[in-house]
């Protein structure tokens, strides 16, 4: 799992769209961006890139999490048989810590949510946002881009959300995973295996979680989590170059 952290206007969330071929029509760009060592153009990244965002308004409140994600693996599995389909399904469920609310209605989405489950609006917040990256996943992408997905989760949906992501990410099936966060609590942290700092809209530094931890150390922050050590650095130093 990779991730890109940045405190808020960084440009965390303007990266990620440009690398999955949605930044906004006449946007300035420059660069190149290559999968497997070959140049892809925007439409190409959108087909072979998915990218979840920041908000889960749009899942139809009348669908249980099995029948969305059903719809989806019908959408984007359109020659795999019916068994295979569902057995698509059933791995995204478990991947995703999903099987005990598999009949739960998706329901309307509230602002504020947080993973405190409430039958009269379905599903808590943290499942609705797992099942909106479970759908994604259907479609057997290079890559997961996720916008800030642990935004508006309570601790304890966003470590799971998290865990499911690493689950993805060293199962063997090739899809690598990056996410922007804003600052992540330790536990997720430790989840991470590469990060990159972004600050005004530069790379103020990129590493593995190893080195991350190291360069905390290096700069008299052993005891702090080691983002919230990054991101203090890059509040005091600013984008003018590599922190450390």
């Amino acid at each position: 799992v990779g991730a890109v952290l940045g405190p808020s206007g960084a440009g965390k969330s303007s990266l990620l769209k440009c690398l999955g071929g949605r930044a906004p029509r006449g946007s300035a760009q420059a660069g190149e961006i290559t999968i497997g060592g070959a140049a892809v153009d925007a439409r190409r990244r959108r087909a072979t890139l998915a990218f979840v965002a920041q908000d889960d308004a749009a899942l139809p409140a009348a669908l249980t999490v099995a029948e969305h994600l059903l719809f989806h693996a019908k959408l984007r599995r359109p020659r795999d048989s019916k068994d295979q389909r569902l057995a698509a399904v059933a791995r995204a469920l478990a991947t995703f810590e999903l099987e005990a609310c598999a009949g739960t209605r998706l329901g309307i989405r509230p602002s504020g949510d947080d993973d405190a489950a409430d039958g009269a609006r379905g599903c808590s917040g943290g499942e609705a946002r797992r099942a909106s990256v479970a759908a994604e996943l259907l479609g057997a992408p290079a890559a997961l881009l996720l916008d800030e997905p642990t935004s508006r989760l309570d601790a304890r949906a966003a470590l799971r959300l998290v865990r499911s992501l690493a689950r993805v990410a060293r199962s063997g099936g090739g899809v690598a995973v990056l996410a922007t966060m804003h600052q992540p609590r330790s536990e997720i942290f430790d989840l991470l295996d590469r990060v990159s700092v972004v600050a005004d809209g530069a790379v103020a530094w990129r590493g593995t979680r190893r080195a991350a931890v190291g360069l905390a150390r290096a700069i008299g922050a052993a005891d702090a989590n080691p983002g919230d050590a990054l991101l203090d650095a890059v509040a005091a130093g600013g984008a003018a170059g590599p922190v450390g």
